[in-house]
């Protein structure tokens, strides 16, 4: 049910938390890890989401951590939706050889988009063959948070998170929704989006409310 963003961390540190949740993300993109730290981080039993984002590393050299994530026994990659193409393509192929499901991103930090454009952000995921859609958007009033919600109302896989202070309740609710994980932090202070709370703070919320 949560997934842990392992982030800014030594490899030990990324150790100590495998295990904790049913799935990891591994940011890569944030990580310093060698090939054979990658390998054994993913080959453990925790799933394991692959994630590296543009920016440190230009499109070929992610595609080769990628890659060594997946022959290492990553059971998820995250590509963008906004990645050209050539990129996407050759990421789809080299996860479907290799039985690694592709969760299609969208990410807005500004705001949340009108619902009508949420559902074509869906259908062009759902045309590039996504196994599970991912959806975080900046909450800045509760319609933003309706909008979202109602995603979870279309049948598609889909993990629809919010960003910022609103957003919070909507990473909360997730699975409650449908989603089969939300994103958690190793801490408050060591968040990867806006809003993402810490594993031990979502536990005790989980705890209260009866989950």
């Amino acid at each position: 049910m949560f997934c842990i963003s392992l982030a800014d961390l030594s490899f030990a540190e990324c150790k100590a938390f495998l295990g904790k949740t049913e799935y990891a993300e591994l940011r890569l993109d944030l990580l310093t890890l060698s090939e054979d730290q990658i390998e054994e981080l993913c080959s453990t039993s925790t799933k394991i989401i692959a994630t590296c984002r543009p920016g440190k590393h230009d499109d070929w050299q992610r595609q080769q951590i990628l890659i060594q994530a997946m022959d290492a026994g990553a059971s998820y990659i995250d590509i963008e939706i906004e990645n050209d193409r050539y990129f996407r393509k050759l990421m789809m192929d080299a996860a479907h050889e290799r039985n690694c499901k592709v969760i299609i991103s969208y990410h807005n930090y500004e705001t949340t988009p009108p619902k009508r454009e949420l559902l074509e952000t869906l259908s062009i995921a759902k045309y590039m063959d996504a196994d599970l859609i991912k959806v975080a958007c900046q909450v800045n009033e509760v319609t933003d948070l309706l909008a979202l919600i109602s995603l979870y109302k279309t049948g598609e896989p889909v993990v629809v998170l919010g960003m910022g202070e609103l957003g919070k309740v909507l990473r909360i609710a997730a699975p409650k929704f449908g989603s089969p994980f939300t994103f958690v932090a190793t801490s408050e202070a060591n968040a990867t989006a806006p809003g993402q709370l810490s594993l031990d703070k979502m536990c005790k919320i989980y705890e209260l409310a009866g989950f």
